[in-house]
């Protein structure tokens, strides 16, 4: 495999929900932070991504997104607390809309993927998440856009040590939040490219030839 080949859109998605306690404000910005934060610790003990940005996208309530976005700078292995983070974010904010609130963060950062011959390569966005949150919930979200989670890669063929090297530490992943922030992964909807189960990536029945589905005329 000379080049990660990635999917112009999501391959699979898996999400989950926090609920918003009684006595919270500021739309879950506390408890999103500390999420966020949380989230940013397991996927960096997986090796998966390792949190350099915050993208934050402010909303407007009652319209939704107002289409400005912020990009807060993190320090890899920096030890930022839920309140350092919130005070980031508020510093953040537009100028001119004093009216929104923190509606989206979403975590960036490169990630460690293993080829066939068992290397680790590091790879820019190689997993995106993010948090949503409002004044009823905090609303989580993990998804992939290339293909070493399938069995199959995206021109059908089978790649079974990408698949066995990559696809068990996104299981992990996906298990350890379930239960570190203790909430109930669900898998999203399939796409074109895979079928999501619910820690991991369905392995499809293959065609005559062995094959898998092949997708790369959406590449």
């Amino acid at each position: 495999m000379p080049q990660l080949l990635s999917s112009p859109e999501t391959t699979a998605a898996w999400n989950w929900e926090i609920e918003a306690e009684s006595d919270e404000s500021n739309g879950n910005l506390e408890r999103g932070a500390r999420a966020a934060l949380a989230m940013a610790a397991i996927l960096k003990k997986h090796r998966l991504l390792d949190l350099s940005q915050i993208m934050v996208s402010w909303h407007r309530a009652g319209t939704g997104p107002v289409g400005f976005r912020s990009l807060i700078s993190m320090h890899e292995g920096a030890n930022t607390s839920p309140n350092d983070l919130m005070q980031m974010i508020s510093a953040s904010q537009p100028a001119g809309h004093t009216d929104t609130r923190a509606g989206q963060l979403e975590l960036l950062g490169p990630g460690v993927w293993i080829n066939a011959e068992g290397h680790a390569k590091r790879e820019k966005n190689l997993i995106g998440a993010f948090l949503s949150m409002d004044k009823f919930g905090i609303w989580g979200t993990i998804w992939v856009m290339h293909d070493i989670w399938s069995y199959y890669d995206f021109s059908g063929q089978p790649h079974p040590e990408v698949y066995n090297n990559n696809a068990p530490r996104l299981t992990s992943l996906l298990k350890e939040i379930e239960d570190s922030l203790d909430v109930e992964i669900e898998e999203g909807e399939p796409t074109y490219f895979a079928t999501p189960e619910k820690y991991g990536i369905l392995t499809p029945t293959t065609e005559a030839e062995g094959l898998g589905f092949d997708a790369t005329d959406r590449l």
